[in-house]
């Protein structure tokens, strides 16, 4: 009896021991993955202005198009604006906490069902829309497009300064801007692309705005999870 007694203690201790370091993994887990959706968050807050700035460029371009002199009133911004027209609105997203989970196989550690469900439909869900918020179709089609229309020197300034100040040596002047838009608007194959352009960024902003609205509340069930370990 005593040697059965014996053998019960130590496996609830051992027992106990493994939940306690159990609770401890998941604790540590639940901080991290609440430190990403929050870098996450970051991330999709800039991607929504991207997305707005690119809407912005594109109804710009189009009224470039209808009356090229509107290019002259902002010089720098035309040349600035044909370039980044295209450029990327769909953040990366690496879920580098939730694939370590799965990949170790410790997201059994995360207790609650609803979370462990919850946190599977957010990620699955950035990972299938972002096959379409980071097609490079239209941008390449845009690029083959516009070939031509920019110096060397410009593009080269604009990478270098992006929506920054023009600090290359580069001037755009009113007759070079009225230059680029009568020659962006001679080619009908790029201007046609136009509304596909904010028909994407639309979408990425759709998308990524209901994505950030599931990460602050996969925040908030986190938080109430690390209350319970408080008290």
């Amino acid at each position: 009896m005593l040697l059965v007694i014996g053998i019960l203690v130590a496996l609830q201790i051992n027992n106990w021991n493994e939940d306690r370091l159990d609770r401890k993994q998941e604790h540590q887990y639940l901080v991290r993955l609440r430190e990403d959706l929050r870098f996450e968050i970051g991330l999709m807050t800039d991607a929504v202005k991207y997305a707005g700035n690119r809407i912005t460029a594109v109804r710009f371009l189009e009224e470039v198009v209808a009356n090229p002199e509107i290019a002259t009133e902002r010089p720098k911004m035309m040349a600035i604006l044909l370039e980044s027209v295209t450029w990327r609105s769909f953040p990366k997203i690496s879920a580098f906490v939730y694939m370590e989970l799965q990949g170790s196989g410790h997201l059994s550690l995360i207790r609650s069902e609803t979370l462990r469900r919850d946190l599977a439909d957010y990620y699955s869900s950035i990972q299938k829309e972002s096959d379409i918020g980071v097609n490079l179709d239209i941008q390449n089609l845009f690029t083959g497009g516009t070939t031509g229309i920019l110096s060397t020197d410009e593009l080269i300034a604009i990478q270098e300064n992006g929506f920054g100040l023009w600090e290359g040596s580069v001037e755009i002047t009113p007759d070079r801007a009225y230059e680029i838009a009568r020659e962006f608007s001679a080619r009908q194959d790029a201007v046609e692309l136009l509304p596909s352009i904010a028909q994407q960024h639309t979408f990425n902003r759709i998308v990524i705005e209901s994505s950030r609205d599931k990460a602050q509340k996969l925040i908030v069930m986190i938080d109430a999870l690390m209350n319970e370990f408080e008290s």
